[in-house]
């Protein structure tokens, strides 16, 4: 990220001499009256500040760069780019479920000594399907938020450090006057970079508090050894007024981390290049799920030192309190059944003459109508691109182990585990094999380490069996690793999740079972790549000793909806004891879920394996929505009746129920039809297709159903065309695409 600009020599920034006695006078009045008393720190005395007098040397003469700031740079204009997404997810680190994506451009002027002018060009919003979730109202929202206050570093922080209102108190930066009063520094790397000028030799220096305070950063500072310019922050931040304790605030903050990169440009000055905020929230009324945040801002088209730097000016009243609500009547994003309900977002205004962090700031912001015209390069996705993915979570894991190693200063210390999944592994279920079954499920962290003991216990009332595991986790930003011993029900295909929540309240009411199940005793190694060459792949090594369970309940409640009651006859399978493989790359970007897999199985007479495939992308046409699928898959080595692939029921072809039929070899291609977009109801087609390889006769099936609520509920009506079956409802709680 060095300007390769051949234009302008090298000039190395000169202090005069009152720039150094400025310096000097505020760090002995620092070290004579004491730090800033709002810090309140408990600071021991026989604390190191600094590693070596190498390290001493580097941090005082940055110190004294940061403190008259840079001389060469007057003013300049850009163009900045930021996107801000955010996905719901059990764990910190899990892929989740994307919610929205917003993307806004602006252009900027800065001049000394901190005057900050931001101009809107464009804003657009993607997001996922959310009943009652205006895209036009939350598009207005964000633009209003964004424009409030500066969400993005406009030359180098002051000495607090705070951006759109993250940490909740700011935070001291380390190259303050009293910065090494709470700090402590060690030079550990060097990392040289060569410009078309000199090689640039930038040093990395690890920052820690020295103790618990209200507000601190911990992490990395990368430091121009030429120049003693900051290139690089790396920052977490800790303290016990980082976060905002409002119990009022339906979600609570988890943790805040920063990534600020620069660039050097026209061999002049280090300039902004990109810059990463990432928030984690705690939603408590969904069991401790996560909404992870991350804001990316980019600058480009640098004017450095222009003559007059102006934005054009627009006609709108001028808001000056800070604290302002709400610009436009977008306040209420969310009203459910009208998505439509916002024809305009209001007219153009101006927030100005507004000072945050030591920026006096002023926005001037178009109508809406104006912004959404705006022309982009690219078509915004709701999720990320593959590069964009590889060079976020290479950023997200670095800050996350930074924040690790500094656990212990954060406000609050990871115990017991209250995630959405744990809460969720506790439900009862009911399904064919065990009935209605009662759970127990815990897990205790290891703070600083990623780590855990998780426990889990099941026990189902009409079989009497008993199932538990013991595991240890490692769940961290490059990789989840598990290492499990245990009795658990296991289902014979990957792509199956008969023991959910939904699949257990389908069985319930309607008697369909989509899983076939048998019972597996021993120990796995379950391995999930995040990052590099093993991202989205799993890798499941072990031994168990397999064995078939029988279908032992009937739905009562489906008896008494007119049913049938009993459920199809879980098939068996071969007996024994296996050493098991799998590997699996599922890839789910931009709508599209992809899945790829091989399996196999050795015990001391047979070796048996699969291949196995399945694609699901939507389309959109007009306000009508497609989703298809499609899977294939084959089995090869010896015949093993529990890794044949089943025909039948919502994942092969509707119409029939969940292994209606059984094949070595398939392929399956269904699809689904969304005539109309509703927030309430709208009709869906439904068909499907799917063929035995290894036989000639193919499967059909047919049907109608109501997609509820953006199609995060659905009941189905269907039949079996070829061969004929009689029709048959189901229902569906799924995450529509």
């Amino acid at each position: 990220m060095i300007s390769q600009d051949r234009r302008a020599p090298e000039k190395r920034p000169s202090f005069n001499a009152a720039s150094w006695l400025t310096a000097v006078v505020a760090v002995v009045a620092a070290c004579a009256f004491g730090a800033n008393p709002r810090l309140e720190a408990q600071v021991p005395g026989d604390t190191t500040t600094y590693a070596n007098e190498q390290t001493r040397d580097l941090i005082n003469g940055a110190r004294l760069r940061h403190l008259v700031q840079d001389t060469l740079v007057k003013k300049y204009r850009a163009t900045i780019t930021s996107r801000a997404d955010g996905r719901f997810a059990p764990g910190d680190f899990d892929r989740g479920f994307p919610a929205f994506s917003h993307q806004m451009a602006s252009r900027i002027s800065w001049s000394a000594p901190n005057r900050l002018n931001m101009e809107v060009l464009g804003s657009r919003l993607e997001s996922a399907r959310i009943p009652g979730w205006s895209d036009r109202a939350w598009n207005g929202f964000w633009v209003d938020l964004f424009s409030a206050e500066p969400f993005f570093v406009p030359r180098a922080f002051n000495d607090s450090i705070q951006m759109i209102g993250v940490p909740s108190t700011a935070a001291l930066h380390p190259l303050a006057v009293e910065g090494e009063l709470y700090y402590r520094y060690s030079i550990v790397d060097t990392t040289t970079m060569e410009s078309s000028i000199r090689t640039i030799r930038a040093v990395q220096i690890e920052v820690e508090p020295k103790a618990e305070g209200p507000s601190f950063v911990a992490g990395k500072i990368w430091v121009d050894a030429g120049t003693l310019d900051v290139v690089r922050m790396a920052i977490v931040f800790v303290g016990t007024e980082v976060l905002d304790d409002d119990e009022d605030e339906e979600l609570e903050m988890t943790h805040a981390e920063a990534n600020l990169e620069y660039a050097l440009y026209e061999n002049l000055a280090w300039m902004p290049q990109r810059q990463i905020i990432l928030v984690g929230w705690k939603v408590p009324l969904a069991g401790g799920l996560r909404l992870r945040s991350q804001i990316v801002t980019e600058f480009s088209d640098y004017v450095l030192n222009p003559g007059t730097p102006s934005l054009t000016p627009v006609d709108g009243p001028t808001i000056t309190r800070r604290n302002h609500r709400m610009a436009w009547d977008c306040d209420e994003v969310m009203m459910f059944g009208d998505a439509e309900r916002i024809e305009e977002c209001g007219s153009s205004w101006i927030r100005s003459s507004t000072v945050v962090n030591g920026i006096e700031f002023t926005a001037t912001v178009p109508p809406l109508d104006s912004l959404e015209a705006f022309v982009w390069e690219e078509p915004l996705e709701l999720d990320a691109t593959a590069a964009e993915r590889d060079a976020g979570d290479e950023v997200i894991a670095e800050l996350a182990r930074v924040a690790t190693d500094h656990y212990g200063l954060r406000p609050s210390t990871p115990g017991k585990s209250n995630s959405l999944l744990t809460v969720a592994r506790k439900a009862p279920r009911f399904n064919r094999v065990q009935g209605l079954s009662l759970g127990w499920d815990e897990q205790v962290t290891f703070p600083g380490t990623f780590s855990s003991i998780a426990g889990s216990a099941r026990f189902g009332l009409s079989d009497k069996r008993l199932l538990a595991t013991v595991a240890f986790r490692r769940d961290a930003p490059e990789s989840f690793l598990e290492v499990s011993v245990g009795r658990s029900l296991r289902e014979t295909e990957p792509w199956t999740n008969g023991q959910s929540l939904g699949a257990s309240a389908k069985s319930l009411f309607l008697g369909w079972d989509d899983g076939d199940y048998f019972l597996a005793e021993g120990g796995f190694v379950r391995l999930e790549g995040r990052t590099g060459f093993f991202r989205n792949k799993t890798l499941r090594l072990g031994f168990e000793r397999q064995s078939s369970v029988a279908s032992s309940t009937g739905s009562v409640i489906n008896d008494v909806l007119f049913g049938e009651r009993a459920f199809q006859a879980n098939p068996s399978i071969a007996k024994g004891d296996f050493a098991v493989g799998s590997l699996e790359h599922r890839d789910v970007n931009q709508r599209r879920d992809i899945r790829i897999g091989v399996g196999g199985q050795v015990s001391d007479s047979l070796i048996a394996g699969r291949v196995w495939g399945a694609i699901a992308f939507p389309l959109s046409i007009g306000d009508s929505r497609i989703l298809i699928r499609a899977s294939a898959g084959t089995v090869f080595g010896d015949s093993l009746p529990q890794l044949n692939f089943r025909l039948g029921g919502p994942q092969t072809v509707p119409g029939f129920h969940y292994g209606f039929g059984a094949a070595e070899s398939f392929s399956a291609l269904s699809a689904e039809w969304e005539l109309v977009t509703s927030d309430w109801v709208a009709p869906v087609l439904i068909g499907g297709v799917a063929t035995p390889l290894d036989e000639f006769d193919s499967m059909v099936g047919l049907g109608v159903g109501l997609a509820f609520f953006q199609n995060w509920f659905r009941i189905d009506v269907t039949g079996g065309v070829q061969p004929s079956t009689s029709p048959r409802v189901d229902f569906y709680f799924q995450i529509p695409r």
